[in-house]
C-alpha cells in the first residue's frame, strides 16, 4: 500500500514522495495481504488517528538523517579519522 505526493520542499519539481506500508503476504487476504510487518507503525497510528479525527488531532513525523562531510565518509562536525566526545552538546540542536 503506498501514496505519492509532490514533493514540498522542491516546489515546481517533478519529485514526489512516496509513503509506504509493508505487510506479511497472506494468499488469502484482502490483495494478497496479511497482518502488517512490525515495524509498520504507521498502521497503528491511523487507526488512533481515525478514532481521534473529530477533535483535530495533531501528528507528528520525526526522520531521522546524518549529514556527511565533502569526503562523504564522516559524518558533519566529527574529527577525522575519529569519534566525537560523550553524546551530548551536539544532539537535537542543543547549542545551534
Amino acid at each position: 500500500v503506498w501514496l505519492a505526493y509532490k514533493d514540498p520542499f522542491r516546489p515546481g519539481s517533478p519529485n514526489i514522495l512516496v509513503l509506504c506500508d509493508c505487510y506479511k503476504p497472506d494468499p488469502d487476504g484482502p490483495r494478497g495481504l496479511g497482518a502488517p510487518i512490525p515495524t509498520n507503525t504507521r498502521v497503528y497510528a491511523n487507526q488512533i488517528m481515525d478514532k481521534v479525527a473529530s477533535h483535530e488531532p495533531w501528528f507528528g513525523i520525526e526522520q531521522e538523517y546524518t549529514l556527511f562531510e565533502p569526503d562523504k565518509k564522516t559524518p558533519y562536525g566529527w574529527p577525522k579519522d575519529g569519534e566525537p566526545g560523550p553524546q551530548g552538546p551536539y544532539y537535537c540542536s542543543i547549542g545551534t
